[in-house]
């Protein structure tokens, strides 16, 4: 036979007891729902030893009990720690911890995407350039690209020069913008549903890519009045070496007939398979065997020669489109209108 446990006064199990008997029967049913097998054993056997209970220590439960939930006591594991708990029992595990689990960052600019990009501009037409520039930053590209649109190229050119230079913004800064952002929607009728850092000049970059080409050579030339050497970082970034595997075989091949071999075999080494592929698809298979000898003859190259000449060759393809011989694919299949 077992050795049946002896709950002393003042022990947890006792005073819980205590109260739930002197709670009455209604609610030790409802306390019982949500309490496991062994723990209804343990207070039973505890209820079971009650017979020297004083009125005194029903009082110092009671009193105990209204201090733990008004604050004034907080138990050993915390009072999240019992809240947890009381969850728990009354929802099952799995729902108290995606209840209970810390809270998602929310993105406060997700209805802009819902909304019609004219709309939206309306309403950041209000706002300052620096708001606007956090928003447009913040958002899928191609709906800053649909947004930008509507603004003079002279607002715009201000626009990706200050998301361009955006530092860390405070996640209450941007949810205050989002939230009065949604309230102005709201009031217009526009509103139809269906600290963070931002890196602004990569975000400025697909957005401009997702402009037609026009527009954005236009945003840029804007810009260079401000700054000239920043619209040039930024004419260079709209187009990199990697954009070239998009050509398609006609356009690639006008393109290796002004890039010398040597140049090309070096801007190749950094690059990965699939673009290698791209230009070796265009060459005739004499051309690209002798082009993959040279590649492998030439060793390890350092990373900046690599870089200079992917360089020159972006600068080829951009100096063949101004003369109108090639187009080059930027943003979308088609670009935004």
């Amino acid at each position: 036979m077992g050795i049946q446990m002896i709950y002393e006064r003042g022990s947890g199990v006792r005073k819980a007891a205590i109260l739930i008997l002197a709670l009455g029967d209604e609610l030790a049913r409802e306390i019982f729902k949500r309490l496991g097998e062994e723990e209804i054993r343990q207070l039973g056997l505890a209820a079971s030893q009650l017979d020297n209970v004083t009125s005194t220590e029903v009082i110092e439960v009671f009193q105990e009990f209204t201090e733990t939930f008004q604050g004034g006591y907080v138990p050993e594991m915390g009072a999240g720690g019992v809240f947890h708990i009381m969850v728990e029992r009354a929802l099952g595990a799995e729902r108290a911890r995606a209840l209970l689990s810390a809270p998602t960052y929310e993105d406060p600019f997700e209805f802009c995407h819902d909304i019609d990009p004219r709309s939206v501009a309306t309403i950041l037409s209000r706002e300052h350039p620096q708001t606007v520039a956090i928003v447009m930053a913040s958002v899928d590209y191609d709906v800053s690209a649909q947004v930008l649109k509507h603004f003079t190229p002279e607002k715009s050119a201000e626009i990706i020069f200050r998301m361009s230079h955006l530092g860390t913004i405070n996640d209450d800064v941007m949810r205050d913008i989002g939230q009065t952002l949604r309230e102005e929607f709201e009031a217009m009728g526009s509103f139809e549903t269906g600290s963070e850092g931002i890196d602004g000049q990569a975000t400025a970059v697909e957005i401009l890519k997702c402009l037609q080409q026009e527009y954005a050579d236009q945003l840029i030339e804007e810009l260079s009045y401000a700054d000239d050497t920043f619209a040039q970082e930024l004419r260079s970034k709209l187009f990199i070496f990697e954009d070239l595997g998009r050509l398609d075989p006609r356009t690639m091949q006008r393109l290796l007939r002004e890039v010398d071999s040597k140049l090309l075999s070096v801007a190749l080494k950094g690059a990965d398979t699939s673009l290698q592929d791209a230009f070796f698809g265009a060459m005739s298979s004499r051309a690209s065997e002798m082009l993959r000898d040279d590649m492998e003859a030439s060793g390890p190259m350092r990373i900046a020669d690599v870089e200079t000449a992917q360089a020159d060759i972006v600068e080829i393809a951009m100096q063949l489109e101004a003369d109108g011989l090639i187009v080059l694919p930027r943003g979308g299949a088609d670009g935004l209108v």
